[in-house]
């Protein structure tokens, strides 16, 4: 899954999530803002896929962005061990418009 992320918002860490619950976090890298989690397809990964960016000020408070937009992904076979899944990707956070 690859998460694409504005390039002047102030984020400290990306947070990959499945329907609406975290199953991943990467810190935030200089000049960075696609971040790729490598998620491996079986039966059980239909669901709904999305990200979202967290920001820590001075202080230590914590702001989160709103949640990009759902991605869906319905796994309706078996799982298939072929390096070609891995050129097909989940793009979330992108504006569909762009």
């Amino acid at each position: 899954m690859k998460c694409k992320i504005p390039a002047l918002s102030p984020f400290t860490r990306i947070i990959f999530c499945k329907n609406e619950k975290e199953i991943a976090i990467q810190p935030m890298q200089e000049s960075k803002f696609a971040y790729v989690l490598p998620y491996e397809v079986s039966v059980s990964s239909s669901g709904n896929f999305s990200c979202l960016y967290e920001h820590k000020d001075n202080l230590n408070h914590q702001t989160l962005s709103l949640l990009s937009t759902v991605q869906h992904l319905s796994v309706t076979g078996k799982t298939l061990n072929s390096p070609s899944l891995y050129k097909n990707s989940l793009l979330l956070g992108q504006n569909p418009y762009e």
